[in-house]
Parts: C-alpha cells; sequence; structure tokens
C-alpha cells in the first residue's frame, strides 16, 4: 500500500509486534501495538504505550 502514502498527512496502522514511528515523505507513520489479549505477559510489546496521543 505503499503507492498511498504522500495522500495523507497521517497512516496508523498494525500488525507488526514493535513501535514504529517515521516518516514517508511528508507523511507521519504511526504503530503502537499493544499485543494479543491471550498472549503471556512476556510475549507482549514490553514498549506499547497505553499513554500515546496523536492529535489530528
Amino acid at each position: 500500500m505503499s503507492h498511498l502514502l504522500g495522500r495523507s498527512k497521517l497512516w496508523l496502522h498494525g500488525h507488526i509486534h514493535f513501535n514504529a514511528d517515521y516518516m514517508v515523505g511528508a507523511t507521519r507513520v504511526i504503530c503502537n501495538p499493544r499485543g494479543y489479549s491471550y498472549a503471556k505477559r512476556e510475549d507482549m510489546n514490553k514498549e506499547f504505550r497505553p499513554d500515546l496521543i496523536v492529535e489530528v
């Protein structure tokens, strides 16, 4: 879906297992996955930020 980047200022996504916050051209890309609710605590994303707020 990279062909869609640049058509918006913000892109939020999931389905990776780590945090991401970077720019692709003029688009800010953010991912803040918590992990699966049924996962063992040690398998969850230790860098998950429950306080992350993105102003639009």
